[in-house]
């Protein structure tokens, strides 16, 4: 696209795993989902893509603008995830 790339939607799993389950429960296995998938289990962050972040706010009954500043608020996901999620 001629905007670049775009930015990288990034988990920090270590913050993840800091929440409280009731809120990072839906996030954290499909996080884990993603990483058995790919069989990366060492990583501290995973990155997701577009469609991962739409699954995921229909899971949280959200938007996904709306479960992007949830996320970041966080401190799950890099404020730099707000404009990968203007693309939509």
């Amino acid at each position: 696209s001629p905007l670049g790339p775009t930015p990288k939607l990034v988990i920090d799993l270590e913050r993840l795993q800091q929440l409280p389950k009731d809120k990072a429960g839906p996030l954290a296995r499909y996080a884990a989902t993603i990483q058995s998938q790919r069989g990366d289990y060492n990583g501290k962050v995973l990155s997701i893509r577009q469609e991962d972040l739409r699954s995921l706010a229909v899971i949280y009954d959200k938007s996904p603008t709306e479960l992007t500043e949830e996320l970041i608020g966080w401190g799950v996901l890099d404020p730099e995830a707000r404009r990968a999620v203007e693309a939509f």
